[in-house]
C-alpha cells in the first residue's frame, strides 16, 4: 500500500511540474509576413545588423544542376528587405553565423558569405552525403553538421568540419538526426529516431538524452536561458524543455497546416522566428512568461 502511494504521490508531483511549466510559459504572435517565400526552411539572427536571413529550399533535391534558391533578409518587425539576397543555392536547409560570415548548408556542401556583401567566399564539399541538414560552428571555428540518408535513417551522423577534414563525432546513438546547436562545449542533436533531444560532449564524443519529445521530425533548437531549450517539431509544434527532461509545448499549428521547421529566438526581444516551410510565411512569436 505504501509502495502504491508513493508512485502516486510522484506522478502526482510529476504532474504539477508540468502543469506549472504550462501555465508559466506561452507564446504571443507578434507578426507574420505575406507568403512570399519560397519554402522557407531555417532562420538565423544577425546581431550585428539587426536582421533576420531565411533560407529558401524551393527546389527539393529534384533538379539541383539548375537550382537557383535564395536567402532572404527580413527586419526585426517583419519588413521584408530583400527577398532574394544571395541566390543561386541547391536546396539550403541550415544557416548559422560565425565571424561575420553565413554559412549556408546545400546539397552537396557547406557554402561560405560575406555578410557585409553577399559575396561567395567558398563551397566546402562533402563527399557522398546522404542528406546535409543542419550546421553549427563552435567558438574556435570549428563546424559540425547533421547528415541524414533518407533512404537509411540508421546512418544518420553528427561530423565536424575542420581544416578540410570530415570526421564523424557521433554515429550509433544518432538516428534521424536534424536539428543541431552549440552550447557550451556540448552539441544538442534533435534525434527524431527515438524522438529525444540529445547531448554530445565534445571533450569525450559521450552522448546522453536531455529530453523526449512527441513524434516528429526534431528541426530547431535554440537555448532560451537558464539551461531550457525551445525545439520545433517541423510538422507544427515547439516546445519549451527544461533541465531534468519535463517538456511543456508552447505552440501546436497542425490544425492550421502550418509547419514549424528550422526556428531562430532572439533573446533581447524573447522573439521566437518561424520559418513555415510549404506555408511560405515567416512568423514570429514572443515568449511571455507569467
Amino acid at each position: 500500500m505504501l509502495y502504491h502511494l508513493r508512485l502516486f504521490i510522484a506522478a502526482s508531483v510529476s504532474m504539477l511540474t508540468l502543469n506549472a511549466a504550462s501555465q508559466n510559459y506561452h507564446l504571443e504572435k507578434i507578426w507574420e509576413t505575406e507568403p512570399v517565400f519560397s519554402t522557407p526552411e531555417s532562420a538565423v539572427f544577425d546581431a550585428e545588423r539587426d536582421q533576420i536571413y531565411i533560407s529558401n529550399y524551393n527546389t527539393f533535391p529534384r533538379d539541383l544542376e539548375s537550382a537557383d534558391d535564395f536567402i532572404s533578409v527580413l527586419e526585426l518587425d517583419g519588413n521584408i528587405l530583400t527577398l532574394k539576397w544571395i541566390t543561386g543555392l541547391k536546396a539550403p536547409t541550415g544557416i548559422t553565423i560565425h565571424d561575420d560570415h553565413l554559412f549556408v548548408v546545400e546539397r552537396d556542401g557547406i557554402s561560405k558569405f560575406k555578410i557585409e556583401s553577399g559575396e561567395f567566399v567558398k563551397k566546402m564539399k562533402i563527399k557522398s552525403p546522404g542528406f546535409l541538414n543542419d550546421i553549427a560552428i563552435d567558438d574556435d571555428g570549428v563546424i559540425y553538421f547533421t547528415d541524414t540518408s533518407p533512404r537509411n535513417p540508421e546512418a544518420s551522423v553528427v561530423c565536424s568540419f575542420r581544416e578540410g577534414s570530415v570526421d564523424t563525432i557521433a554515429n550509433d546513438l544518432i538516428n534521424r538526426s536534424n536539428g543541431l546547436l552549440y552550447d557550451r562545449r556540448s552539441l544538442l542533436v534533435g534525434n527524431s529516431g527515438d524522438q529525444y533531444l540529445k547531448k554530445i560532449d565534445l571533450e569525450t564524443n559521450e552522448v546522453a538524452n536531455v529530453a523526449q519529445l512527441d513524434t516528429g521530425i526534431i528541426d530547431g533548437i535554440k537555448l532560451y536561458k537558464d539551461d531550457k531549450y525551445i525545439v520545433s517539431l517541423w510538422e507544427g509544434r515547439v516546445y519549451l524543455a527544461f533541465p531534468g527532461g519535463t517538456v511543456n509545448e508552447l505552440l501546436d499549428l497542425r490544425n492550421s497546416h502550418i509547419k514549424t521547421a528550422d526556428i531562430e529566438f532572439i533573446p533581447d526581444l524573447n522573439l521566437v522566428i518561424i520559418p513555415t516551410f510549404d506555408h511560405n510565411r515567416v512568423i514570429a512569436y514572443r515568449i511571455e512568461e507569467s
